[in-house]
């Protein structure tokens, strides 16, 4: 079996998702490969395991003589591990695998500098995903410190157009219920009982659990509530 894979972190990049198909097809037809199987994840990051991805995930059950065919190594991994572990093994087992931008002959992880030039280039990859993720933890921590628009509002709060949040009184109200049941020895389970007696439900309409009243007490954007 033929198998091409394509991944793209967000819905919004399907003309990215087209290009890298068209390529991919016109490499197996030059090749001669005949009905191969086009494997395409959408809106999913590279972080994500790609055996754990819904298209990727077809690909755990290879067998000796299948070919897998991607136009670019961090389509498929962004984790050096990932890569060399599910590479060596699929070679070992006869599969073999074509990387079309470090070329178009299939890897051989016999050859030293073909092995030195995949490792290289995963890590370059995994840095990137790395830098990626700090940034926007960074980004969105400066987001909560400013109260600006970082998720869905939390509870007790409300985001505003212009990316800013602002209190919501009513809910606010109920945080600070919350607050004196705990002073008055009341467990976040008999909380929760409480506001789901009285018709006082979470910002999405569920009933409150205990954990939930936890995590509300403890966001430290209610601290001064």
């Amino acid at each position: 079996m033929i198998y091409t894979y394509s991944r793209v972190s967000t819905n919004n990049q399907q003309s990215s998702t087209e290009q890298q198909e068209q390529y991919l097809l016109d490499f197996c037809q030059r090749k001669g490969f005949v009905d191969p199987i086009h494997l395409i994840d959408s809106d999913i990051s590279g972080g994500k395991p790609i055996l754990k991805r819904p298209e990727g995930s077809k690909l755990s059950e290879l067998k000796s003589g299948d070919v897998v065919v991607c136009s670019k190594h961090d389509r498929m991994f962004r984790s050096l591990k990932d890569a060399v572990n599910m590479i060596s093994n699929w070679f070992e087992n006869g599969i073999t695998i074509y990387l079309l931008n470090i070329g178009e002959q299939p890897l051989n992880m016999n050859n030293p500098s073909v092995k030195l030039q995949l490792y290289i280039m995963m890590a370059v990859a995994e840095n990137e995903l790395d830098t990626i993720r700090i940034r926007t933890k960074e980004n969105l921590q400066h987001r909560k410190n400013n109260l600006k628009t970082y998720a869905s509002a939390p509870y007790g709060w409300d985001n505003n157009q212009d990316g800013t949040m602002t209190a919501n009184i009513n809910e606010q109200n109920t945080i600070k219920f919350m607050k004196e049941c705990v002073t008055n020895k009341y467990t976040f389970d008999d909380i929760a009982s409480i506001l789901n007696g009285r018709g006082k439900f979470t910002k999405k309409g569920k009933e409150w659990r205990g954990g939930t009243i936890y995590k509300v007490i403890n966001n430290p954007l209610n601290k001064n509530i």
